[in-house]
Protein backbone atom coordinates (compact mmCIF):
# COMPACT_ATOMS: atom_id res chain seq x y z
CA UNK A 1 0.00 0.00 0.00
CA UNK A 2 1.55 3.53 -1.29
CA UNK A 3 1.18 6.28 1.57
CA UNK A 4 0.09 9.96 0.23
CA UNK A 5 2.19 12.55 1.40
CA UNK A 6 2.65 16.24 1.21
CA UNK A 7 6.47 17.34 1.15
CA UNK A 8 6.80 21.24 1.43
CA UNK A 9 9.28 22.82 -0.95
CA UNK A 10 12.13 24.73 -0.86
CA UNK A 11 12.04 26.82 -3.79
CA UNK A 12 8.97 28.62 -2.24
CA UNK A 13 10.57 29.09 1.46
CA UNK A 14 11.42 32.67 2.58
CA UNK A 15 15.57 32.30 2.48
CA UNK A 16 16.30 35.15 4.55
CA UNK A 17 13.83 33.17 7.41
CA UNK A 18 15.25 29.57 6.51
CA UNK A 19 15.12 28.23 10.76
CA UNK A 20 11.23 30.06 11.21
CA UNK A 21 9.95 28.21 8.08
CA UNK A 22 11.39 25.24 9.18
CA UNK A 23 10.00 25.69 12.47
CA UNK A 24 6.61 26.12 10.90
CA UNK A 25 7.34 23.12 9.01
CA UNK A 26 7.67 20.75 11.78
CA UNK A 27 4.93 21.94 13.87
CA UNK A 28 2.68 20.82 10.87
CA UNK A 29 4.34 17.18 10.89
CA UNK A 30 5.86 17.50 7.39
CA UNK A 31 7.31 14.14 6.27
CA UNK A 32 9.51 15.42 3.46
CA UNK A 33 11.04 18.74 2.09
CA UNK A 34 11.33 19.04 -1.67
CA UNK A 35 14.48 20.78 -3.53
CA UNK A 36 15.30 21.24 -6.82
CA UNK A 37 18.57 21.55 -8.09
CA UNK A 38 18.31 23.55 -11.25
CA UNK A 39 21.76 24.95 -13.51
CA UNK A 40 19.67 27.25 -15.85
CA UNK A 41 20.01 25.09 -18.98
CA UNK A 42 17.59 22.10 -18.89
CA UNK A 43 14.71 24.32 -17.31
CA UNK A 44 15.57 28.59 -17.34
CA UNK A 45 15.81 28.56 -13.50
CA UNK A 46 18.83 28.67 -10.80
CA UNK A 47 19.22 27.37 -7.74
CA UNK A 48 21.40 27.65 -4.54
CA UNK A 49 24.35 25.88 -4.61
CA UNK A 50 26.07 22.74 -2.35
CA UNK A 51 27.14 25.39 0.18
CA UNK A 52 23.49 26.51 0.79
CA UNK A 53 22.17 23.64 0.68
CA UNK A 54 24.24 22.06 2.77
CA UNK A 55 23.38 24.81 5.33
CA UNK A 56 19.94 24.21 4.56
CA UNK A 57 20.11 20.52 5.94
CA UNK A 58 22.08 21.73 9.51
CA UNK A 59 18.71 23.81 9.76
CA UNK A 60 16.59 20.88 9.86
CA UNK A 61 16.29 17.33 11.09
CA UNK A 62 13.15 16.97 7.93
CA UNK A 63 14.28 14.39 5.26
CA UNK A 64 15.21 16.28 2.26
CA UNK A 65 13.95 14.97 -1.20
CA UNK A 66 16.59 16.28 -3.78
CA UNK A 67 15.05 16.48 -7.46
CA UNK A 68 18.13 17.71 -10.21
CA UNK A 69 16.95 19.74 -12.86
CA UNK A 70 20.49 19.62 -14.65
CA UNK A 71 21.65 19.42 -18.21
CA UNK A 72 23.57 15.80 -19.21
CA UNK A 73 25.93 16.41 -21.94
CA UNK A 74 27.50 12.99 -21.92
CA UNK A 75 23.73 11.11 -21.36
CA UNK A 76 25.66 9.98 -18.11
CA UNK A 77 21.92 9.81 -16.78
CA UNK A 78 18.57 8.67 -19.24
CA UNK A 79 15.58 10.68 -18.77
CA UNK A 80 13.07 9.29 -16.43
CA UNK A 81 16.19 6.88 -14.82
CA UNK A 82 15.77 6.86 -10.81
CA UNK A 83 18.39 6.87 -8.76
CA UNK A 84 18.81 6.83 -4.83
CA UNK A 85 21.92 8.69 -3.23
CA UNK A 86 22.85 8.37 0.22
CA UNK A 87 25.15 11.33 1.26
CA UNK A 88 26.92 11.65 4.92
CA UNK A 89 25.06 14.86 6.32
CA UNK A 90 26.71 14.94 9.43
CA UNK A 91 27.77 12.99 12.42
CA UNK A 92 25.78 12.83 15.87
CA UNK A 93 28.54 12.32 18.44
CA UNK A 94 27.68 9.96 21.52
CA UNK A 95 24.16 9.95 20.11
CA UNK A 96 21.84 7.34 21.03
CA UNK A 97 19.95 5.12 18.55
CA UNK A 98 17.39 2.13 19.39
CA UNK A 99 16.05 -0.37 16.34
CA UNK A 100 12.81 1.58 15.01
CA UNK A 101 10.51 -1.74 16.17
CA UNK A 102 11.00 -0.88 19.68
CA UNK A 103 9.26 2.11 19.38
CA UNK A 104 5.72 2.52 20.52
CA UNK A 105 3.68 5.70 19.82
CA UNK A 106 0.53 6.88 21.41
CA UNK A 107 -1.10 10.49 20.60
CA UNK A 108 2.32 11.69 19.51
CA UNK A 109 4.23 10.49 22.50
CA UNK A 110 7.13 8.30 22.16
CA UNK A 111 8.05 5.40 24.60
CA UNK A 112 10.35 2.13 24.88
CA UNK A 113 10.45 -0.88 27.12
CA UNK A 114 13.27 -1.58 29.08
CA UNK A 115 14.69 -3.90 31.41
CA UNK A 116 15.64 -2.38 34.82
CA UNK A 117 18.65 -4.13 37.46
CA UNK A 118 16.08 -6.24 39.08
CA UNK A 119 15.17 -7.56 35.76
CA UNK A 120 11.70 -6.04 35.82
CA UNK A 121 9.93 -4.17 32.50
CA UNK A 122 9.74 -0.51 32.70
CA UNK A 123 7.85 2.01 30.32
CA UNK A 124 10.20 5.20 29.40
CA UNK A 125 8.75 8.07 27.63
CA UNK A 126 11.41 9.50 24.99
CA UNK A 127 12.24 11.70 22.51
CA UNK A 128 12.86 10.91 19.37
CA UNK A 129 15.45 12.78 16.82
CA UNK A 130 16.24 12.19 13.24
CA UNK A 131 15.77 8.46 11.90
CA UNK A 132 17.73 6.33 10.01
CA UNK A 133 17.17 3.64 8.17
CA UNK A 134 16.14 1.15 10.95
CA UNK A 135 16.74 3.30 13.62
CA UNK A 136 15.82 6.39 15.33
CA UNK A 137 18.58 8.52 17.53
CA UNK A 138 16.34 8.95 20.92
CA UNK A 139 17.13 12.58 22.16
CA UNK A 140 16.19 12.45 25.72
CA UNK A 141 14.77 9.58 28.09
CA UNK A 142 17.28 7.12 27.86
CA UNK A 143 20.77 6.43 28.86
CA UNK A 144 23.76 4.93 27.81
CA UNK A 145 23.68 0.95 28.94
CA UNK A 146 19.35 0.79 29.21
CA UNK A 147 18.24 -2.60 28.17
CA UNK A 148 15.26 -1.93 25.48
CA UNK A 149 12.98 -4.68 24.64
CA UNK A 150 13.42 -5.63 21.20
CA UNK A 151 11.45 -8.54 20.92
CA UNK A 152 8.25 -9.50 22.51
CA UNK A 153 6.69 -6.44 22.75
CA UNK A 154 3.31 -7.47 23.10
CA UNK A 155 3.88 -9.73 26.13
CA UNK A 156 6.18 -7.65 27.86
CA UNK A 157 3.82 -5.63 30.44
CA UNK A 158 5.61 -3.20 32.68
CA UNK A 159 6.18 -4.46 36.47
CA UNK A 160 6.97 -8.12 34.75
CA UNK A 161 9.93 -9.92 35.38
CA UNK A 162 12.15 -11.55 32.90
CA UNK A 163 15.40 -13.33 31.86
CA UNK A 164 16.83 -11.00 29.30
CA UNK A 165 19.25 -12.04 26.81
CA UNK A 166 21.36 -9.29 25.78
CA UNK A 167 21.81 -9.02 21.63
CA UNK A 168 23.23 -7.03 18.65
CA UNK A 169 20.03 -5.69 16.51
CA UNK A 170 20.89 -6.13 12.69
CA UNK A 171 18.44 -3.77 10.82
CA UNK A 172 17.07 -5.69 7.92
CA UNK A 173 16.68 -2.17 6.37
CA UNK A 174 20.07 -1.42 5.92
CA UNK A 175 21.05 -3.54 2.62
CA UNK A 176 24.32 -2.46 0.99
Amino acid sequence: IMKNFIAASLIAADFWNLEKEFKKLRETKVEWIHYDIMDGHYVPNITVGSCELDSLIKKTSIPIDIHFMVSNPDKIIRPGQFARVKIKVKDVKGALIVPQKCLMELQGQYSVLVVNEQNKVETIQVEVGEKIPGFVIVKSGLKNGDRVVLEGLQKARPGNEIIPVVTDYKSQETKQ
